[in-house]
């Protein structure tokens, strides 16, 4: 009879062993998922706010002349916003920034080749810009 009570108390104690195992294994990757939830938030969040940051600046500087220097610095602004659009996107598994900051990034890239094919911009460009 007493070995029957030990072998019930050992097969108990393994028992809760592996349930209090079970338990903290399942609480640590529950803990980690909102680390990570939070994590992604605060870099799209983060990102989000370096976009807004940059059109912000690009709009800001949009009233001045059209000059080859304001070109290369709105296409540094893009580029950023396309980094960070991606980042967003990938982040909430669309496709929504990227395509806008893709096309402006296209319209000023043609805007820097149109001045070096006529060696200055054309009228045709300056509405563009202007538009």
């Amino acid at each position: 009879m007493k070995w029957v009570q030990k072998k019930t108390a050992f097969l108990l104690f393994v028992t809760f062993v592996l349930l209090w195992m079970m338990a903290s294994i399942l609480y640590d990757l529950y803990e980690r998922r909102q680390g990570n939830k939070m994590e992604l938030e605060s870099i799209a969040g983060h990102s989000l706010y370096r976009i807004l940051s940059n059109y912000e600046e690009i709009v800001s500087n949009h009233n001045g002349p059209l000059t080859i220097q304001s070109v290369i610095a709105i296409n540094r602004r893009l580029a950023a916003i396309e980094a960070d659009s991606d980042t967003i996107d990938r982040a909430t598994h669309t496709n929504l920034l990227n395509p806008i900051a893709n096309n402006m990034l296209e319209i000023t890239k043609n805007l820097e080749k149109s001045y070096r094919e006529h060696n200055g911009f054309t009228e045709t460009d300056r509405a563009n810009y202007s538009a």
